[in-house]
């Protein structure tokens, strides 16, 4: 199996589908000051995606 894991900053752009994987992925609600937070810290704050494929060959 190969894959790739791709990390990217947390931006104005992208903060609601960070909201709503949290939503959707964790038993908790995090309130609007979590999400302000995040867009502060920076480079400490990181949106990830995990893709991979099985190879066959």
């Amino acid at each position: 199996m190969k894959g790739r894991i791709e990390l990217g900053d947390v931006t104005p752009h992208n903060i609601k589908q960070l909201k709503r994987l949290n939503q959707v992925i964790f038993p908790v609600s995090y309130n609007d000051k979590f999400y302000k937070d995040v867009l502060e810290v920076g480079e400490l704050a990181k949106l990830g995606a995990v893709c991979c494929r099985v190879d066959h060959s």
